[in-house]
């Protein structure tokens, strides 16, 4: 019988450490904090160490009593070998004396970095559970060395259990990465399914793009990186002419904003195209757009595409990851390809002419993931794990 199931009630709370990148924008960091501010704090203490720098959520993390320490790391292209080592070896000391400082009952590391560096320094810090989280596949690392190879499959190694977060997740590790099966267990994203969004909403947020209300505008939320496939985005709305009531916001920052930026204007698209920049209210901004399109190369399980669903957008969206567990084609939103920017063109005209398949397609995702994706059923999945770990419940894991 486990700790969650007999209700037994701990004298002491459970001291719970995640590690993460930063608590920025990205999907997966937002995750975790969403997860950290829901621990029933009568029986858990959250805790942050951040790999890179605090991230523009950190404080709302501080205001909630959870405390975040960041490492501020860089990449060593960016610093310099030399300039790295030094930060390395200082950021280790900070991460061992945070860690043994906050005697800390599970470490919960999200994404390879967080993992990595937790089983390496789990047995001089005392890390008594370690849960690797997955979030993305793992076709990426199909590019690394022996080096990075061997330090994830020791780092893999250490952990108690994997949580993967769509079951597409789950068959990428047990089938690229040989991990058993019973030493993984599936615990979708959660979302919060906000209040429908109203007139005054949309026009709050089409007023900051420069977009009049007749304007049909396709929005995009994303991380402007190459895997993300907003290239194939441009040229998709390209091909739908120069209509100028057309317009395309993409909500987002990263390492291709200066090529994407020049793509549109080689396409003839630049006064039609908006790269946003970061946002921290997308919530808000979700209101202002007519449809919503990802077109992502690869993916875990997209946040973008569950809080655009929450709102109830209409949704295009590639068919890749564990995308196809939030749209059903024809139902919840409207499948493409990958890399097919035809495809996707096609399906986004298709919306823009066609009202009633819209508010259908819309209101269909909303359900689904209120259902499927609520952030409650996260929470309360999560915290199960937690209490199996700490009554010392090993695998199978039946959840």
């Amino acid at each position: 019988m486990t700790a969650a199931s007999s209700g037994h009630r701990r004298a002491r709370r459970v001291r719970v450490l995640f590690i993460a990148s930063d608590l920025g924008p990205g999907g997966s960091e937002r995750q975790a904090l969403a997860l950290s501010r829901r621990l029933p704090r009568d029986r858990f203490v959250p805790a942050f160490i951040l790999i890179g720098d605090r991230g523009m959520f950190a404080g709302a993390a501080e205001a909630d009593g959870i405390d975040v320490t960041a490492l501020e790391l860089r990449s060593p292209r960016e610093l310099g070998y030399l300039r790295f080592s030094v930060r390395t070896i200082r950021a280790a000391g900070r991460f061992i004396s945070a860690v043994r400082r906050g005697r800390f009952d599970i470490v919960d590391a999200w994404l390879y970095h967080g993992y990595w560096l937790a089983a390496l320094t789990h047995r001089l810090v005392g890390i008594p559970v370690l849960v690797a989280g997955r979030r993305s596949l793992s076709d990426f690392k199909d590019q690394w060395g022996w080096p990075r190879r061997a330090i994830d499959a020791f780092s893999r190694r250490q952990a108690r259990v994997i949580v993967a977060n769509s079951e597409v997740v789950r068959r990428d590790v047990i089938d690229r990465e040989g991990v058993d099966p019973e030493r993984i267990i599936v615990i979708r994203n959660g979302v919060e399914v906000p209040a429908a969004s109203d007139a005054s909403m949309r026009r709050a947020a089409r007023e900051r793009w420069g977009a009049a209300d007749g304007d049909f505008v396709v929005g995009c939320v994303s991380n402007l990186h190459p895997t993300k496939g907003i290239g194939h985005l441009l040229r998709a709305f390209a091909s739908l002419g120069n209509v100028p009531s057309l317009r395309l916001v993409i909500i987002g920052e990263g390492s291709s904003r200066g090529m994407l930026a020049e793509l549109a204007r080689s396409l003839g698209i630049a006064d039609r195209v908006l790269l946003a920049g970061t946002d921290p209210n997308v919530q808000a901004r979700l209101a202002g757009f007519d449809i919503f399109v990802h077109p992502s190369d690869t993916e875990g399980l997209p946040n973008a595409v569950l809080e655009a669903a929450a709102a109830g957008l209409p949704i295009v969206a590639t068919a890749v990851g564990g995308t196809p567990e939030i749209i059903i084609d024809g139902t919840t939103g409207l499948l493409v390809p990958a890399g097919d920017a035809s495809a996707m063109a096609s399906a986004i005209e298709m919306l823009q002419r066609d009202e009633a398949t819209r508010s259908q397609l819309g209101l269909a995702a909303r359900d689904h993931v209120r259902t499927s994706y609520g952030m409650e059923r996260f929470v309360a999945e999560t915290v199960d794990l937690y209490d199996r770990l700490v009554a010392g419940d090993r695998p199978p894991w039946d959840g």
